[in-house]
């Protein structure tokens, strides 16, 4: 659902904040349901991992999950 809008997101529109919304509140559903926070952290995971994959292929530094960036 986030994805689909993300451009409405970083634009801060009234769609884009109310799909933002949306996804929140059915990630924090999902984690009442089953008990624990899996459903939201391992997406999480998976797109940290993306992220790291893509910056590889630019030939760009990139950052490990859960890695503080350094300061300048």
């Amino acid at each position: 659902m986030c994805t689909a809008h993300v451009e409405e997101i970083a634009q801060r529109t009234d769609l884009g904040l109310l799909k933002l919304t949306e996804g929140l509140i059915l990630s924090g559903l999902s984690m009442l349901l089953v008990g624990h926070s899996r459903p939201a952290s391992g997406a999480e995971h998976h797109l940290s991992h993306y992220w790291e994959m893509v910056l590889l292929q630019q030939r760009r530094r990139a950052l490990l999950h859960g890695a503080t960036p350094p300061r300048a």
